[in-house]
């Protein structure tokens, strides 16, 4: 481009800024579908304004990449030097949060004319606000599911001080909504917009916080926020609970005739039981107890981290016997009830254990649904167990020879006898999750059991001994990171693996989210059967994961966020038995697309969110995929010819952003027999 050309350009940009100054006169920023921002993203529709600023869909012309972001201005009214302060802490904020179950920040700071910004990830989905409104309230399963990662990324936020100070069922989101299906999905907390940098912010509570300018939600704000007074992360738990208990009952805890009445009840009135709530729905009584704490007037007596609460409600979850400090000090264990388990990358194992094992290709055909357990039944009641009894019962057990399995009753079948009390999860083919829990039955053509180990087994590595060695076909070892900070450092991941290396049977392992040393992870090798490895973000390096010996005849592996793999994609392609790879967010492109190329026997690859899929990228395609999965690539029409080659292609995955209904009718006809999802 001559220098005249250039200076033509600078000046229609510069004219285009301004044009976005006299836009911004009213009560919030305006833009018009087109401007350009930064001479790069292109507008393209408003997604909604707040009390703090408007959010646009914005697309990142410069690279061709067709990537999609959501841009957020300071209102116009808002722009004073507290606000403009605010606005800052929020930016700051963001962009020192890298988690993901939080918003990722890719650039902030000021336009030509001073308005701030910041350029974030684009949320596909439903806010829980949503869900609530369509649905009225959530399965506890549905709710669980969703609080949980709520409770991680509160937790990552807090122990990087961080306070959101407006947590709300708005700023909850959940991609990949389908209807009334939540539970699998991943859960995103948005907006810092009033975020307080705890112990780094140079404002005070003070100077941010004037006499009548209270910031949050009243529906949702604890009693020292709605005194105006500092605040900190237990606020947020407050709020959380406030929010908890209106997915579970379909109705905020406290509702005043005003808002101020509203701030009035939280300071001073407590809430009704779930059950009283929801007009006698039964709710297990430790998910009260939950509910209750996070809701404790007094801070002192409410949870003292989003760490406790998300522990606790991982173990309701898994149906463990869970110790919860109550209120009043009181330890109280309450199991919960097996009206419920829920289990998605169990089922996973499960199924892609015992396809394998039945000579049956698996990729997509691995469920990805929750399966909940049968119901107790009627009448049944689960006493609670002490925990000195507990501690007694299993170091008894470890020292007692002998196995939990016997055969029979009838032929293929297995009867396994466990404590009276829960110590994990087991399932077996063709029927629901069960709590390992007394007497539990496989059912006939038995090929080997799930197990996840709850808490109890965690504290207790060496119980994994009392499984013979085909027992069990898959073992879910996970436990994610958030969680580390705060279980035993017994729950290790390393001694689990350690003690399971006897059970030769085993074709699925999964390692996700776990922190693991590498002389532990390459123990695997000796795992003569291991078909399935899950490792999803688990902290391991692309280096150590790779020198696996294992990878060579693995079928099934994901490894999504995990950088520096391509070593092992290497040794993939050349072992030439994988069936399905995951390499989500991770560092994939044309080298290692390259390498896989010749894979015949793949026929499932996802690769979503990868820069480094281009369109150049799918010509190197494996010619037999059946599925593939490249949401948040940079892909163009132009990989059209390339997605025709595939003939067996059964399901893509694609955005296209950008597309006109031109390309996407090219696209139909060039893959007439595959399934589309946009």
């Amino acid at each position: 481009m001559s220098p005249e050309e250039n200076a033509s350009v600078e000046s229609k940009t510069d004219r285009r800024d301004q044009e976005i100054t006299r836009l911004v006169e009213g009560e919030s920023l305006v833009i018009e579908p087109g401007t350009m921002i930064l001479k790069k993203y292109k507008v393209l529709q408003l997604l909604g304004t707040g009390g703090m600023g408007s959010v646009y869909k914005a697309v990142d012309t410069e690279s061709n990449t067709g990537m999609e972001y959501a841009i957020k201005f300071l209102n116009r009214q808002q722009k004073n030097d507290a606000a403009m302060r605010r606005f800052e802490i929020e930016a700051r904020a963001a962009n020192k949060l890298d988690h993901p179950n939080l918003i990722k920040v890719h650039e902030s700071g000021l336009l030509p004319d001073g308005q701030p910004f910041f350029i974030m990830d684009l949320v596909e989905g439903d806010s829980l606000a949503d869900l609530l409104s369509k649905h009225g309230r959530l399965s506890v399963d549905k709710a669980t599911n969703i609080f949980i990662q709520v409770g991680f990324a509160l937790s990552y936020a807090h122990s990087n001080g961080v306070v959101h100070r407006d947590i709300k069922p708005s700023n909850i989101m959940i991609q990949s909504v389908d209807d009334d299906k939540t539970l699998g999905s991943v859960v995103k907390v948005v907006d810092f917009g009033i975020a307080k940098l705890t112990g780094q912010d140079e404002f005070n509570q003070q100077t941010l916080t004037r006499t009548g300018e209270i910031f949050g939600s009243p529906l949702y704000m604890s009693p020292e926020q709605c005194l105006g007074t500092g605040v900190d992360h237990r606020s947020d738990l407050y709020s959380l609970g406030c929010v908890l208990y209106e997915a579970l009952t379909g109705a905020p805890p406290l509702v005043g005739d005003t808002a101020l009445s509203t701030m009035l009840k939280h300071q001073g009135e407590t809430a009704v039981s779930l059950k009283e709530a929801s007009m006698g729905i039964e709710f297990p009584a430790q998910l009260e107890i939950i509910v209750s704490r996070l809701l404790a007037k007094d801070v002192e007596n409410r949870y003292q981290s989003a760490q406790q609460f998300t522990s606790d409600l991982v173990s309701f979850d898994c149906g463990q016997a869970s110790m919860i400090s109550a209120p009043e000090a009181k330890t109280i264990f309450i199991p919960r009830p097996q009206e419920s388990m829920t289990f998605s990358r169990e089922i996973k194992l499960l199924a892609a254990a015992v396809i394998f094992l039945c000579g049956v290709p698996i990729g997509y055909f691995i469920p990805r649904a929750e399966t909940p357990a049968a119901p107790p039944q009627a009448g049944e009641q689960i006493p609670p167990v002490e925990p000195a009894k507990i501690e007694q019962t299993l170091t008894e057990l470890a020292n007692t020879p002998g196995y939990f399995s016997t055969f029979g009753p009838g032929r293929d079948e297995r009867t396994f006898n466990f404590p009276e009390f829960s110590i994990g999860k087991i399932s077996f083919v063709k029927n629901k999750s069960k709590v390992a829990r007394g007497k539990v039955l496989s059912g006939p053509k038995f090929h080997g059991a799930l197990f996840t180990p709850g808490a109890e087994l965690r504290k207790h590595p060496e119980l994994l001994d009392k499984f013979r060695a085909d027992d069990l076909c898959g073992l879910n070892v996970s436990s994610p990171i958030s969680l580390t900070s705060f279980i035993d450092v017994s729950l290790s991941v390393d001694s689990l693996i350690l003690h399971s290396l006897r059970i030769k049977s085993l074709q699925s392992i999964d390692i996700s989210d776990s922190k693991i040393r590498p002389e532990t992870l390459r123990k695997l090798d000796t795992l003569p059967n291991l078909q399935n490895l899950w490792a999803a973000r688990a902290d391991i390096s692309g280096k150590d994961l790779a020198q696996l010996q294992v990878l060579s005849r693995l079928e099934v592996l994901c490894t999504e966020h995990i950088r520096g793999f391509t070593p092992g994609i290497k040794k993939i392609a050349e072992g030439n038995s994988i069936n399905y790879l995951s390499q989500n967010d991770s560092e994939f492109g044309l080298e290692q697309m390259r390498l896989l190329s010749k894979c015949g026997s793949m026929v499932s690859l996802d690769i979503q969110k990868n820069r480094g899929v281009t369109d150049e990228c799918i010509a190197f395609a494996p010619a037999n995929l059946e599925n593939l999965t490249i949401s948040g690539c940079p892909v163009t029409p132009k990989c059209i010819p390339a997605l025709a080659k595939l003939k067996r292609l059964k399901n893509l995955h694609i955005s296209l952003n950008g597309w006109s209904n031109e390309d996407l009718q090219k696209l139909r006809h060039a893959l007439p027999k595959a399934e589309l999802n946009p």
